[in-house]
């Protein structure tokens, strides 16, 4: 039995798993970010909630996902970001820095 984390078993609760990001950007109160880092981007559900919420913003997803796990549905100016799992912090802090 694998135990490798699959993308499309997480997607098939798309809707319940994409809610709580929805109802989050509806909540922020942001004119017009010009970056976004989504840490933890996942398969990227979380990732078009934020591009169709803030769509003229740089949107970097980062994730220790293969870069072919990411199953977004139209194409998005989106960089998406493979890194180890320990990483994950280092990049957010130098990101933060920008």
């Amino acid at each position: 039995m694998s135990t490798a984390w699959d993308p499309g078993q997480y997607l098939k609760f798309r809707d319940e798993r994409t809610r709580p990001s929805i109802d989050l950007a509806a909540r922020l109160d942001l004119a017009s970010p010009v970056s976004i880092l989504d840490v933890g981007c996942g398969p990227g559900n979380s990732t078009e909630v934020l591009h169709d919420r803030w769509p003229a913003a740089r949107i970097t997803g980062l994730d220790p996902l293969q870069p072919a796990a990411i199953q977004i549905g139209a194409p998005l100016t989106v960089d998406f970001v493979e890194v180890g799992e320990g990483e994950a912090r280092k990049t957010y802090l130098a990101f933060k820095a920008l």
